[in-house]
């Protein structure tokens, strides 16, 4: 039996379609609309709300951290529109134009590593979602990566050790990027 997607298209002429005993007919239109309204069109709106939410994310990401790096407020609330335009902030934002640089640097980093997080987040859903669609049972999938993940854990902890050192480095600016260290 092969599989129903693939129905049209592997259909052995010498006997009788397979198709048109379990009520497919290649010639009749109505049967292909049916089979595209289907599983093609889910995965395609899988494919496009995946990509979409993807890209609300990355702006969403990239206008926040824009934001934190030009050091203008994000959300316009009443207590801090008119810190930027009195003269203390004013003053306050001018103060230390190697803090604003350093300020702009890290939440751009940070912002780099997000939309990386949530490209490789959103992928992996819209990935095993298709897959689910598909007909390929994904729970040998998500313990595989289970295991995987613990083992991965187990052999990479000075590796997340480090990762998680330096993320936690650049939230706490203690240091900056181009800041040489020396030993």
């Amino acid at each position: 039996m092969s599989h129903p997607l693939l129905a049209p298209v592997l259909r052995v002429p010498a006997e009788v379609p397979e198709e048109v005993r379990n009520g497919f007919d290649p010639s009749n239109p109505d049967d292909w609309f049916e089979w595209f309204v289907g599983v093609p069109l889910r995965v395609l709106l899988i494919i496009g709300v995946g990509a979409i939410a993807l890209a609300l994310v990355r702006r969403v990401i990239r206008r926040i951290t824009e934001h934190i790096a030009e050091g203008t407020p994000t959300l316009r609330s009443k207590r801090l529109q008119g810190v930027a335009d009195s003269g203390v902030g004013s003053v306050l934002l001018r103060a230390n134009p190697l803090a604003s640089a350093r300020r702009a640097q890290r939440a751009r980093t940070v912002g780099s590593v997000l939309r990386s997080v949530a490209n490789i987040l959103i992928g992996a859903t819209i990935v095993l979602l298709v897959l689910t669609e598909l007909g390929v049972n994904i729970a040998p999938f998500l313990a595989s990566a289970g295991i995987a993940g613990v083992a991965l854990g187990f052999g990479a902890q000075s590796l997340v050790k480090d990762f998680l050192s330096g993320t936690f480095m650049l939230l706490e600016d203690q240091y900056g990027v181009g800041d040489s260290v020396d030993f």
